[in-house]
């Protein structure tokens, strides 16, 4: 992806330093594989492949990525026999068709989208329902998009609500509008608060983070586009990681669901949006 090239050394190491952190979470993948060939289409630093190295050494591992700073990172790590790379777009024809048994995109289609549109996207998905066998599986894990009602995000520390405003200006996706209720307090849909929470943990890669959009759509709207490319979904969820919970909480942020009944506006306290979600589908 163009974006992820833009970065510092720095950066590159606290991104691949990310992805080892949440290799926990990217655990939950596993269960959901086909042994055989399995191809990871935007494997980063290859969090998702040492998992995969180890819990399927019989299985043929392919890491794809079009980055080539992140596929020498990954090499680095020497993995086994059963792993290769291949540097490649995966909006394009990359492999044999109908040669692989699991296809995942782990926290790649947000990116393809916020750099290549949405035409790249149903490119990917179309490009991978051809590399996989008939009864493959596609694994997606990336943000989701929670419903869109007005919000009220009571921002705890005054170092959040300048982050706030700067997310607001630098944000580059689609304009960010919002309401401010006081020094603490903005009013919003909560797509974009969700926008902001996805972005407010970062500092050293502000500058790429703030150039995607990590909730694309809502769970329901998923199903429906994976349906539309010709797979048959079998196991949907979304969730809040729960370090970002902590995070959060920590922070002081709460979120208020708004509804305005002629001139009186009640407020109701609500979770925060699920940051995450897990899509499994089969190619009929």
């Amino acid at each position: 992806m163009v974006g992820r090239e833009h970065r510092t050394e720095e950066g590159w190491q606290v991104y691949a330093d990310g992805m080892e952190r949440s290799s926990p979470e990217k655990e939950k993948l596993l269960k959901f594989v086909k042994e055989g060939t399995i191809v990871d289409a935007g494997c980063g630093y290859g969090t998702v492949i040492n998992l995969l190295s180890e819990a399927f050494p019989e299985s043929r591992i392919i890491g794809v990525d079009s980055s080539k700073k992140m596929l020498e990172m990954a090499k680095s790590r020497g993995f086994g026999y059963n792993v290769d790379f291949l540097e490649a777009d995966i909006t394009k024809p990359y492999l044999r068709a109908e040669s692989a048994d699991t296809m995942i995109m782990c926290s790649v289609l947000h990116e393809v989208y916020s750099y290549q549109g949405l035409s790249a996207v149903q490119s990917a998905l179309d490009v991978s329902y051809g590399i996989l066998k008939k009864g493959g599986r596609l694994i997606i894990r990336d943000g989701v998009m929670p419903d869109c009602v007005r919000t009220r995000m009571r921002i705890g520390t005054l170092e959040n609500v300048k982050k706030f405003v700067k997310f607001a200006e630098d944000f580059t996706p689609y304009k960010i509008t919002y309401k401010t209720i006081d020094d603490y307090t903005v009013e919003l849909s909560r797509p974009d608060a969700m926008e902001f929470l996805s972005k407010e943990i970062y500092d050293t890669n502000w500058d790429v983070e703030v150039q995607e959009q990590f909730g694309i759509y809502p769970l329901t709207e998923w199903q429906k586009i994976l349906r539309h490319h010709g797979f048959n979904v079998i196991h949907t969820e979304s969730y809040l990681i729960p370090f970002l919970r902590q995070r959060y909480e920590s922070d002081g942020i709460k979120l208020f669901t708004v509804t305005n009944q002629g001139n009186n506006t009640s407020l109701q306290e609500a979770v925060y949006p699920d940051s995450t979600m897990i899509l499994v589908a089969e190619k009929i």
